[in-house]
């Protein structure tokens, strides 16, 4: 496996900006190296639990980034819950499940953003479903206020 920038953090910061979010949410503006030495992080602690794991599945929108964090197999899902940046609905829609057979699988599920961990609580449910033997979820951003939270997180931020 190709080895990721191991630099010092990059910039790292909030902003509420009426141009990103009329309503005056706050957003984590990361740059590109922060992100490599995030996941230099989560993939330490993801060893560090020495856990094994036969798959990788990417949870889509935000978990692509998983696909590099360890030389295995990968595969995804896909759910809904947000209708744009700011309005969730209350069902979680399952729009594509995993191809592979998951049957008595570790699976490491990979999400970019925890925010309530509600999807966290479907996916887990939908893989269990699939045969999976267990899940356990890699996030890179954790909300503190999350109801479901993510085993290994690399950051838990307000924004």
């Amino acid at each position: 496996m190709q080895d990721i920038y191991q630099g010092p953090p990059a910039f790292f910061g909030h902003t509420t900006s009426p141009d990103l979010d009329p309503n005056g949410h706050s957003y984590l503006i990361c740059h590109p190296h922060h992100i490599v030495s995030l996941k230099n992080k989560l993939r330490g602690d993801i060893l560090a639990t020495g856990l094994h794991f036969d798959q990788v599945i990417l949870c889509l929108r935000g978990g692509g980034y998983g696909a590099d964090l360890l030389d295995l197999p990968i595969d995804s899902i896909r759910t809904q819950r947000y209708d744009g940046i700011n309005h969730a609905s209350a069902d979680i829609k399952l729009l594509q499940s995993p191809s592979v057979d998951l049957t008595a699988k570790q699976v490491l599920a990979t999400e970019d953003v925890v925010d309530q961990g509600l999807s966290l609580n479907h996916v887990r449910q939908v893989l269990l479903h699939l045969g999976a033997a267990s899940v356990t979820f890699a996030a890179l951003h954790q909300k503190p206020w999350t109801q479901v939270e993510a085993e290994i997180v690399g950051q838990v931020t307000d924004a």
